[in-house]
């Protein structure tokens, strides 16, 4: 049976994630991005969320 945190342990290893990109993956980015319709640049924060959902038995 997996605990949350032996699942990510594995899924890291499964995936290859190193640590930089593990970094990466659980803060934000500072970016830019062009809306659909703007004309100018919008800056903001790139955030990747990734969820489990548990279900009992």
């Amino acid at each position: 049976m997996f605990k949350a945190g032996d699942f990510i342990e594995a899924c890291h290893r499964r995936l290859d994630i190193s640590d930089e990109t593990h970094d990466w993956l659980n803060g934000e980015v500072v970016c830019e991005i062009l809306e659909p319709g703007s004309p100018q640049w919008v800056k903001g924060k790139l955030r990747i969320r990734l969820s489990l959902e548990f279900c009992p038995d």
